[in-house]
């Protein structure tokens, strides 16, 4: 299972950070740093957070030992389009992809109306896709 808490700890302490610090930036509230063992934040939050920390959302997420920050802009970002581009060059429709990641279909609905997915997902479409996160957000 994802665990969000412990990737933001272990990375709060390699910079120097405290929970405290993001409480105060009014990033997150304490009763939410304790939860995120079980879930993960809603994305803009998750984005906040990486800003805040200076570091990609690949290295958030453990996905890779290499921090390639750029400040995101939430903006910007255009998670549908981007994925679509993905799964045509990798030649892998929606129907596959939701049956090989046991995604529902709805959430092809639900990301084309602009909802972001959780970084959990993020992270299984990325693997999924052997693709960074920046990749699927807006870094094409």
């Amino acid at each position: 299972m994802f665990n969000f808490k412990a990737l933001l700890s272990d990375v709060l302490v390699e910079k120097g950070k405290t929970f405290k610090d993001l409480e105060n930036a009014g990033i997150i509230c304490e009763r939410s740093f304790y939860q995120y063992k079980d879930f993960t934040p809603y994305l803009p939050t998750v984005i906040e957070i990486a800003n805040y920390l200076q570091v990609s959302l690949d290295y958030l997420s453990g996905r890779t030992a290499e921090n390639r920050f750029v400040e995101y802009d939430l903006k910007r970002l255009s998670f549908y389009d981007n994925l679509i581009k993905i799964m045509k060059s990798a030649d892998i429709d929606q129907s596959r992809l939701a049956k090989d990641l046991d995604i529902g279909r709805t959430n092809f609905v639900y990301w084309r109306k602009g909802r972001l997915p959780k970084l959990a997902t993020l992270v299984r479409l990325a693997d999924y896709l052997n693709c960074n996160i920046d990749d699927l957000l807006y870094r094409i």
